[in-house]
């Protein structure tokens, strides 16, 4: 036994980078071993089943899992760092439902070469702290930025550390800028601290008073820019009277004798060129006071009521030009669009109601109609040719066409040029609109249908209806389809199917009743054939010549094909009859045997039936003289 001390080994200065090269002495209480144990197999199980603690502190807070703790007059601090300049480097706390791509929030920056399209947002070396809520949840998922304390604020700095680089606050009583600070919109005007409450009077003039036979409406004005006309027309107003009153009594002082003149003007100034001047103040907020007064009438015609938005139906008899995007969340929010004009739109269009165009109607750009919640018997668009239309009877109609009476509706779709062509697709996914799945075997990929009146109604789910059905489990490589056709027989409402369309192959599960017949492709093979192979799956009908021994090989065998052939011996010459043999077993034909002479001159006529997909399950009728 060793004598040597604990305390007498060798201090180990350093651990190897390879903690499996360090080992330690331990006892295992439990077992009572004593034994040897690496550095790897401490470090794996070290906080198993206690928090991690990095400094030499208590733990004080509850429900911790990691601390990190020290002392340090200037700072402590925990550092990740991506060494790769294309990437970044992310803390990440996710919710109890969250996964890679919903609900968790990241903090990080960017690295130095950073270029991402699907984060276009960001640039290299930037900093960032955002929510991933998710798009099929739009009111979860907000960032809240705030202080508990009821007299604490938040501060927004930028341009530098020290006090004199907050450029604003927001407290309890609202946002406050500091005194170099100010407000600036997208069109490039600035907004001061100091500013009068209206500052561009003429070009809220020019924009309401654009319109001539026609209404223009840029965008949607709500109850605050409302209300910052009305202060403008108020401040205007004011600016009439004040230079009014200048110019009253610039007109008395000027109206007076000389000495009396003489007096005022030592006391007042006024001279006539000054009265001049006060006369063209006096036009220019008169006319100032015009303006606003139009754009505030106009403006107060634009609005259904205070709250910025029309809670009835938008008419419009004239013609309507859009310039720029027209959103529901403007204008056009719960009530209906109805177009009876004509309609030029050169801008995005998205509609979240119900819209009725019953004039022309020209998009030039993209027409979006987003809303999701339409009621049974309402349509996302509907295009009527008369005054009312029947409505939907169930739910998820996005275009509703109602024709003219009397003349057939017609959905005509050009097109021109070499290898073009009209297309009608129908895309189906499982999942939804932001996470679509793969479509499995069984699952409706489209749907044609035709739906007849009865005695009170159309018939819900069609009278007639052409499927497109996925045959298996969608991959990017494998897409099986089947065409379905469906029909109701008479006298019942109930759709059979009575057609399907494979991939090779086609059943019909009704009778199949052609007028003229059944034409089938003959294989007429040229020259002199004295061995013939037929593939029963893929051949119906041969004719062949042969002129010495024959012999006919089998293979392919399809459940319930037949196949047809006829057969001639052309040989005229000495021992001019010659042997056939057709490839069925002799008991599974009409001769009772493997093979018959055939002779010269003469021709055979040979009928296949294979009934279970086998030779044994193959017979075969032969008529020869």
């Amino acid at each position: 036994m060793s004598t040597v001390k604990i305390s007498q080994l060798a201090k180990i200065q350093t651990l190897d980078a390879n903690t499996s090269n360090t080992l330690f002495v331990g006892v295992d209480i439990p077992s009572g071993v004593t034994g040897k144990i690496t550095a790897t197999t401490i470090a794996q199980k070290l906080y198993s089943y206690n928090q991690l603690n990095v400094g030499n502190n208590s733990i004080i807070l509850p429900n911790v899992i990691a601390q990190f703790s020290g002392s340090s007059s200037i700072y402590n601090q925990v550092n990740l760092q991506n060494i790769n300049g294309s990437g970044s480097g992310d803390y990440v706390v996710t919710a109890n439902n969250g996964t890679d791509v919903t609900y968790f929030i990241d903090l990080g920056i960017n690295g130095s070469l950073y270029s991402d399209p699907n984060y276009s947002a960001m640039s290299s070396n930037d900093g960032y702290l955002y929510v991933q809520g998710s798009p099929s949840a739009p009111a979860v998922g907000n960032l809240v930025i705030g202080t508990a304390a009821s007299a604490a604020n938040i501060a927004f700095m930028t341009g530098g550390t020290q006090s004199q680089n907050i450029r604003a606050f927001i407290t309890n009583q609202g946002i406050v800028l500091s005194g170099n600070s100010y407000f600036r919109f997208n069109d490039g005007s600035i907004q001061t601290v100091a500013a009068a409450p209206f500052v561009y009077t003429q070009a809220a003039f020019n924009t309401a008073n654009s319109a001539t036979s026609n209404t223009i409406i840029s965008q949607g004005i709500n109850l605050t820019q409302n209300t910052a006309i009305q202060s403008a027309y108020n401040q205007s107003n004011t600016a009439q009277l004040l230079g009014q009153a200048a110019y009253n009594q610039a007109n008395v002082t000027i109206g007076v004798d000389a000495t009396q003149n003489a007096s005022i003007t030592v006391i007042q100034g006024v001279d006539a060129t000054q009265n001049l001047a006060i006369t063209s103040v006096y036009n220019q907020h008169n006319t100032t006071s015009l303006i606003a007064q139009s754009s505030f009438n106009k403006a107060n015609n634009a609005l259904a009521n205070t709250t910025g938005t029309f809670a009835g139906d938008l008419s419009v008899s004239g013609n309507i030009s859009v310039l720029g995007t027209t959103s529901s969340t403007g204008p056009i929010t719960t009530g209906n669009l109805i177009i009876s004009g004509t309609t030029s739109l050169t801008g995005n269009v998205n509609m979240n109601a119900a819209t009725y165009m019953t004039g022309a109607v020209t998009v030039n750009s993209t027409m979006l109609l987003a809303n999701s919640l339409f009621s049974p018997t309402q349509a996302a668009l509907t295009i009527s040719a008369s005054p009312t239309v029947v409505p939907p009877a169930n739910d998820g109609y996005m275009i509703h066409i109602s024709g003219k009476n009397g003349v057939p509706s017609r959905i005509v779709s050009d097109s021109y040029g070499t290898g073009s062509y009209s297309v009608y697709a129908s895309r189906t996914a499982r999942g939804n609109v932001s996470n679509p799945s793969p479509v499995q075997a069984g699952d409706i990929i489209g749907r044609f249908s035709a739906n007849g009146y009865g005695n009170t109604k159309f018939q819900q789910f069609g009278t007639g209806r052409i499927d497109f059905v996925a045959a298996e489990n969608y991959t990017d490589t494998t897409t099986a389809s089947q065409i379905q056709f469906w029909n109701c027989a008479a006298g019942t409402n109930t759709l059979t199917q009575i057609a399907t369309f494979n991939g090779t192959s086609v059943v019909f599960a009704g009778v199949v009743n052609p007028q003229k017949g059944l034409l089938l492709s003959p294989n007429v093979l040229s020259g002199i054939t004295t061995t013939l192979n037929i593939d029963i799956a893929n051949n119906s009908l041969y004719y062949f010549k042969t002129n010495a021994t024959t012999t006919i090989n089998l293979s392919g065998f399809a459940t319930g094909k037949i196949v047809e052939v006829w057969l001639t011996n052309t040989d005229t010459g000495g021992g001019s009859n010659h042997t056939i043999t057709h490839g069925c077993l002799a008991n599974n034909s009409t001769i009772g045997a493997t093979s018959f002479t055939l002779a010269s001159l003469h021709s055979a006529y040979l009928k296949y039936f294979s009934i279970d997909g086998d030779l044994a399950n193959t017979y075969v009728s032969v008529n020869y003289s």
